[in-house]
């Protein structure tokens, strides 16, 4: 892909790669938000403004599956306090990189400002989001919007599983044959804010003068405003989240390192360390090494009020090589292999699809055999999912270039899309993660193309293959809906929305689905931007959509300062949002309007007009979830 220079002086940018979390709704993202503070519209201004002079502002609380034992919390931050960030990186972008610098044993962290964007140049383009395999240091899309995946360059690692091919990795396996791993318990929802400055500084020179002017006050406040004033624990998700913790953790790196040489333990010499966000990697030649420094680093830690988890605490011997590195490894030649016997070179430098016989039995054969693999290797689906679906994506992106040609056969073509999402399904059903439902629907969606151009049954059979995976999907989230986790529902909901409109689930199954994952007034957001997404205007699901309204309205009237994020972001896309009327738009603007002493707020329709454009939800009826998704792509996530 072309590469393009960034404008560094557009500082608004941060809000496009470091303010909100990566695991959203698909339809989710921050670049109409960007633009409204880039055109600076006076109406805008006035009504974010005055919602940020209430300096604590409460974050939008979520769940996303972690596992198929549990669920990770993420916040999405309040918009204003997303605000907060633009003149913070304006002053002090250098300084970040210097004290995310001073760490040898940090294997991600941010080392420049980055310089360049990368286009993508066509529609079908595929950004691989595998959050194992992505490695692009400073790119996105050129769709308006110029910008990169970050605001900062990082280090040569972007992604764990990267370290481990690498040469220096092999290298440190040559001189070192003990590994001793383990990470810090709770790490963000742990760190007190305070100890930024303990870092930056020291702990005495930071306690008299923790009123003063500086980069770690500075930091710290807005850390604390954004998640109503806490002290303890810093909200998950944001890159500004990760580079605060980063600054921390390095500090107690070369706290420590310093601390074993007084001991005669030498870097590099007798051992070497490797940290990744808050994961460790001890490497020495004994067994007793490994423990000295794994105590030193769990007294230092504790100093900073982190512990480690030791029940994940882990020893190994050379080889340096899990079950699970085998399974990936195993899965990607899986994968490639099944697709490659299916397509056959011609004479003229052409290639065919090849796929005869029931496509059906062929898949569950498929599916036994990939079972098979983890099986042998004892893990679990979570950690293959993400290369199995990303090697699908790659190749069924060719299969959609074969078919555009129109060169071979169709049927054929149809039965190795038919078995390959039925894989990709199966292997959502069983690890129900954000990302991988990213890729479901980057497939789906590809499959999609690939159908428009075979035969109208074929199409409409691969419609309905999608929709009834789809609703077999959501109905088992629905009945094994742990810690309130929702935003994977809500994605293949999405999915559905862009099928047509011979395949909208019924009335009952919509509303049975809402009941089922709609939750209370200050965490509602995500829920009814996406099923009001869905609805539309359509007439057949007016009860629903008269109920999500009420919904809306009772939230802002319980919150009409706005302070909470999930009522600010429901406020604001409800402005831009084509299926609800002017009237009640105002009715909503005016709650919050009325406790403001904001210039011409009896202006309604003024006011109306100036953020009545794109927010954070894409309202278009023809989303292209491609583009979506690809979009994501580019961002950073680990």
């Amino acid at each position: 892909m072309p590469k393009s220079r960034i404008n560094k002086g557009d500082f608004n940018r941060v809000l496009l790669t470091e303010t909100a979390p990566y695991e959203v709704p698909v339809i989710f993202n921050n670049e109409g938000f960007y633009e409204h503070i880039k055109n600076g519209d006076i109406h805008t201004n006035n009504l974010l403004m005055s919602i940020r002079s209430n300096t604590w502002k409460i974050p939008l609380p979520y769940k996303i599956k972690k596992d198929t034992l549990g669920a990770r919390s993420l916040s999405l931050p309040h918009p204003t306090s997303q605000l907060d960030y633009i003149e913070f990186y304006k002053d002090y972008d250098v300084l970040i990189t210097s004290l995310c610098s001073r760490s040898k044993i940090s294997l991600r962290a941010p080392v420049k400002i980055a310089g360049f964007f990368y286009d993508i140049d066509s529609k079908y383009s595929s950004a691989d989001i595998n959050p194992e395999a992505k490695e692009i240091n400073d790119g996105s899309d050129n769709l308006n919007i110029p910008h990169a995946s970050s605001y900062f360059s990082y280090n040569k690692y972007n992604f764990l599983y990267k370290f481990y091919e690498s040469y220096e990795y092999h290298r440190i396996e040559k001189k070192f044959n003990f590994l001793m791993r383990f990470d810090i318990s709770k790490c963000f929802d742990s760190i007190y804010t305070h100890s930024v400055a303990w870092a930056v500084k020291s702990k005495g020179f930071a306690k008299e003068n923790h009123n003063g002017i500086s980069f770690e006050n500075k930091f710290d406040e807005i850390i604390r405003n954004s998640n109503h004033g806490e002290t303890n624990g810093i909200i998950i998700g944001p890159e500004t989240s990760r580079i605060f913790s980063e600054i921390i953790l390095q500090r107690i790196d070369i706290e420590t390192i310093s601390d074993l040489s007084k001991d005669d333990l030498i870097l590099g010499r007798d051992y070497t360390v490797k940290r990744y966000v808050d994961d460790y990697f001890v490497f020495s030649k004994k067994e007793e090494t490994c423990r000295k420094i794994f105590k030193k680093f769990k007294e230092n830690l504790e100093l900073y009020k982190l512990h480690i988890n030791e029940s994940k605490t882990s020893l190994h011997t050379t080889p340096f090589m899990t079950s699970l590195t085998i399974a990936k490894s195993e899965t990607r030649k899986f994968i490639n292999d099944f697709i490659d016997q299916h397509l056959v070179n011609t004479d003229d430098s052409t290639c065919d699809v090849v796929c005869k016989g029931s496509p059906s039995k062929k898949a569950n054969r498929l599916i036994q055999e990939f079972k098979q693999i983890l099986f042998s290797n004892v893990t679990d689906y979570s950690g293959v999912a993400g290369i199995a679906l990303s090697r699908i994506c790659k190749k069924i992106s060719k299969l959609r270039n074969i078919a555009f040609a129109g060169n071979t056969d169709r049927e054929s073509i149809f039965n190795l899309i038919y078995i390959l999402l039925e894989l990709c399904f199966f292997i959502l059903s069983m690890t129900p993660r954000v990302r991988v439902t990213y890729l479901a629907i980057q497939i789906s969606s590809i499959c999609l193309d690939i159908s428009k151009h075979l035969s109208y049954d074929h199409e409409n059979n691969i419609k309905k293959k999608i929709l009834d995976e789809s609703i077999l999907f959501l109905d088992l989230m629905i009945y094994d809906e742990k810690d309130d986790c929702k935003v994977e529902s809500l994605n293949i909901l999405t999915l559905l929305s862009t099928l047509g409109r011979e395949y909208l689930l019924p009335p009952q199954k919509l509303k049975s689905l809402y009941e089922k994952i709609s939750s209370t007034h200050n965490t509602c957001y995500f829920e009814t931007i996406t099923f009001l997404h869905y609805i539309k205007s359509n007439p057949i699901y007016t009860p629903l959509k008269e109920e999500l309204l009420e919904k809306i309205e009772a939230t802002i009237s319980l919150d009409r300062r706005a302070i909470e994020s999930n009522t600010i972001h429901l406020l604001l896309d409800c402005m831009s949002c084509p299926y609800i009327t002017e009237k009640l738009k105002k009715k909503f603007l005016q709650l919050v309007l009325d406790q403001y002493d904001i210039p011409n707020k009896n202006k309604i329709n003024d006011f109306l007009k100036s953020v009545s454009k794109t927010w954070f939800t894409n309202w278009d009826s023809q989303i292209d979830l491609q583009r979506a998704i690809d979009k994501k792509g580019l961002k950073f996530t680990y």
